[in-house]
């Protein structure tokens, strides 16, 4: 177990997975208030995970190009 490895893993999940609830929000109506709360869940969650991480690298292209894809 590298906590390290496990950590950034998670964190590219979670990145890709928020990048899923914006096109969820932008393309589809109604429970946008449970996407809104787990948007900033997931934004909380992911700048503690930051903040563990000292070599941790996130690209935002990364997410636009997962967006342009769906």
């Amino acid at each position: 177990f590298n906590q390290e490895t496990c950590l950034i893993r998670s964190t590219v999940g979670l990145l890709e997975y928020q990048a899923y609830l914006d096109y969820l929000q932008n393309e589809y109506e109604g429970d946008e208030e449970n996407i809104k709360d787990l948007q900033s869940s997931v934004r909380t969650l992911l700048q503690i995970m930051r903040q563990k991480s000292i070599d941790l690298v996130t690209t935002p292209t990364a997410n636009l190009d997962l967006l342009e894809k769906m």
